[in-house]
């Protein structure tokens, strides 16, 4: 049996899965459907498919993806599928998981909020200057722009590009007006700010 005991957090992706998803495809998932980083280490991705005798496990290990199966060939792993979303199990869950037991009593709803700034507080270990007072506020600001893009739906590269393109041509002005226009959803923004990296490739 997979020990659970290597990896610090364990995630179940409820609902239903493509199995057919090698680990590209789950790594987009995590990345893409769930809004977690797949390259983070000591951490575990399940998932399920349409049939409950089968699940595949993800992990970045530093070096290279691991990608485990597991197929029962008797009985039914017992899925949490009244949900899309991405919940936390705890060791002993992952274990009753794995022996068919029901985890759902106990498990941890992992909200969008959550999702959100985990990179954050994962990164600002090793980021410099991140624990002076500037590089504290100069984070809160770009992880702000960040997240309202998302919600957004707007191209990240290309808006931040934008703003930095634009907000030095008005360093002189004492009118503020030309802010409305640079906002995430003005009207006014270049139409390549408001295509997603999915739609330009």
């Amino acid at each position: 049996m997979l020990q659970s005991s290597r990896f610090k957090r364990i995630y179940i992706a409820c609902g239903y899965t493509d199995l057919r998803y090698g680990i590209d495809g789950l790594a987009a998932t995590v990345r893409e459907r769930f809004n977690l980083n797949p390259f983070e280490t000591d951490i575990l991705f399940l998932f399920c498919g349409r049939r409950n005798d089968r699940i595949k496990a993800l992990a970045w290990e530093g070096d290279g993806f691991l990608l485990l199966y597991k197929w029962l060939e008797d009985g039914k792993f017992k899925w949490p599928r009244k949900t899309e979303d991405l919940e936390e199990i705890s060791e002993e869950q992952f274990r009753w998981l794995l022996t068919g037991l029901d985890v759902n009593p106990g498990i941890r709803k992992v909200v969008p909020a959550e999702r959100a700034i985990r990179p954050f507080c994962v990164g600002k270990k090793n980021w410099k200057l991140i624990d002076t007072i500037h590089g504290a506020e100069a984070s809160a600001i770009i992880y702000s722009i960040v997240e309202t893009c998302k919600l957004n739906n707007l191209n990240i590269f290309y808006y931040i590009s934008h703003l930095l393109t634009e907000i030095p041509k008005h360093m002189d002005d004492t009118n503020l007006d030309f802010l409305e226009d640079l906002l995430p959803w003005s009207e006014k923004l270049p139409e390549e700010c408001k295509k997603r990296i999915a739609e330009m490739k």
